[in-house]
């Protein structure tokens, strides 16, 4: 298993992205639900606020990691208490945009 922790930029939270073709390490660190059919996965930190968690099963489909970010983009804004505007979404797209990339790279990394 690869794993890389960031600090995510003005949000004042960590991310810790992980990358394992079995995810059930994190099963049973984070105590969830079976994540075997799970392509990917994200997660809170049961006891540390603002730490959010992404597991990858795949590097390759980038579908998949842009799915993940609108999930965690969705979690950093309501702890933050940062509503999504349809009118006006440069945050949430600057977030976006920085999480991929950071997974992407992170992704890259992983042989």
């Amino acid at each position: 298993m690869k794993n890389k922790t960031i600090k995510i930029p003005i949000y004042r939270g960590t991310l810790r992205m992980f990358y394992a073709e079995d995810l059930t390490p994190l099963e049973i660190k984070y105590n969830t639900i079976s994540l075997e059919n799970f392509g990917a996965v994200v997660l809170t930190h049961p006891r540390k606020y603002k730490e959010y968690i992404v597991a990858f099963k795949y590097k390759d489909d980038y579908s998949l990691i842009a799915h993940e970010v609108v999930h965690l983009v969705n979690r950093i804004f309501l702890d933050c208490g940062q509503e999504l505007d349809r009118e006006n979404d440069e945050a949430q797209a600057y977030l976006s945009g920085y999480l991929f990339e950071e997974i992407h790279k992170f992704l890259l990394t992983c042989h």
